[in-house]
């Protein structure tokens, strides 16, 4: 758990896919459960919001963000499912990984204190957000709305 609770923003879109990425860990797998512990909590006490509404400097699932750990470089990464990490990839992070849970619904700029693996708390924020698939596509859709703010279907 972090140290102080962070208030943590997300989508309901993203809540439901979390909640099931919980009820598919296998009960006998002690460090992932572990884990899940930590993603438990931040769902516990997460503000939820449909994705049009999302803030746009809130972490989403599948956002690229710059975070930096404590006082070492800053490294750009992607919020992923656990499902969605790829051999080689080392820009992918898992929202099960304590980085990944310790980022999840964070707003730019709001350092938290996470416990790792080794015990020792360190301080993670996140710098920049690079991309957020909800900020995204609210831009999308403002785009294709014509000068009288209606929305217009454009052939696919």
């Amino acid at each position: 758990m972090r140290e102080k609770l962070t208030e943590i923003t997300l989508s309901l879109s993203d809540f439901n896919k979390l909640e099931a990425v919980l009820d598919s860990l296998p009960p006998t797998d002690a460090a992932r459960q572990e884990k899940a512990g930590s993603l438990s909590h931040a769902l516990a006490r997460a503000m939820l919001c449909h994705a049009s509404e999302m803030p746009p400097d809130v972490v989403t699932l599948h956002s690229t963000i710059t975070v930096r750990l404590g006082q070492r470089e800053s490294k750009t990464l992607t919020l992923v499912l656990p499902d969605e990490l790829q051999a080689g990839r080392s820009d992918l992070l898992s929202v099960l990984a304590p980085v990944g849970t310790a980022v999840l619904g964070l707003t730019v700029g709001t350092p938290v204190l996470w416990p790792m693996p080794n015990g020792i708390l360190q301080q993670i924020e996140v710098l920049t957000l690079h991309y957020q698939p909800e900020r995204d596509l609210h831009q999308h859709q403002a785009a294709r709305q014509d000068s009288q703010g209606k929305m217009r279907l454009l052939p696919q």
